[in-house]
């Protein structure tokens, strides 16, 4: 999710009144089976957009060893996590694993 997505969501929900209409603001289908685990996570993601290394995938059209889950660009964990470069530098996601969550 970009800064502008976020400024847009931040913006609708500074003039929404109502849960219905702030889950639905959310993006949260309201149709589907959501619950308040979803709406918290989105919340958190707007708020410190995280993703998760995926040891496998595709970017661009070309095969990558590891991936960012949010935009699928090449990340080298061990490299970038040592140098403390700890977010996606495609998308901005902060870098998170099952240890620094």
């Amino acid at each position: 999710m970009t800064s502008d997505e976020r400024i847009e969501i931040a913006e609708k929900l500074r003039k929404t009144h109502g849960i219905m209409a702030f889950v639905d603001t959310l993006g949260i289908d309201l149709d589907s089976d959501w619950c308040w685990t979803d709406v918290s996570k989105r919340v958190a993601d707007l708020i410190d957009p995280t993703c998760h290394v995926v040891t496998s995938g595709e970017w661009r059209g070309r095969p990558i060893g590891s991936a960012c889950s949010v935009c699928h660009a090449p990340l080298y964990p061990s490299t970038a996590l040592a140098h403390g470069m700890r977010y996606c530098t495609q998308c901005g996601s902060r870098v998170v694993d099952d240890d620094n969550e």
